[in-house]
């Protein structure tokens, strides 16, 4: 799991992952107001998917994780928490990763709270479960794209 401010996305250069689409993508998504939705990059190596939503308590969301993708959420516009748990451990409530890449977990009560502020992201593993989209403080409108970044 990596937070950072998305100035720095170039220091993880090391990741094997494509940067360069990934900003270049946020660049045009901010230039051209893109609308919401799923939108190709590399077939299905590479894709984002742009969002708006308010946030929510975090009863609400789900800890979920991915067998093949990691995950770049990337916080456009506003604030939201994120919590992060390894998933070795974590009690599997639905299994969904042959149908949509989704696996999701009891709460983790030892779960690492992350403020994932405007301009900053977060990055995902396979072996990271994460719930995002939870409120910080008050429910708020927040834009992010996450990208989905399939695994070797």
């Amino acid at each position: 799991m990596i937070l950072d401010s998305i100035k720095n996305i170039s220091k993880y250069e090391n990741l094997n992952i494509d940067l360069k689409s990934i900003v270049e993508f946020i660049d045009r998504v901010e230039s051209e107001n893109l609308e919401n939705g799923k939108y190709e990059l590399d077939g299905d190596k590479l894709f984002a998917l742009v969002q708006s939503y308010e946030t929510k308590d975090s009863d609400e969301c789900r800890l979920e994780s991915h067998k093949k993708y990691i995950d770049i959420q990337y916080v456009q516009e506003g604030t939201e928490v994120m919590y992060w748990s390894l998933v070795d451990g974590l009690k599997v409530t639905e299994d969904l990763s042959e149908v949509s890449d989704v696996i999701f977990y009891e709460d983790d009560k030892n779960s690492t709270e992350l403020v994932v502020n405007e301009k900053s992201f977060a990055l995902f593993f396979t072996h990271d479960a994460h719930k995002p989209g939870v409120k910080f403080n008050t429910k708020s409108n927040v834009r992010k794209i996450v990208f989905k970044i399939l695994q070797g």
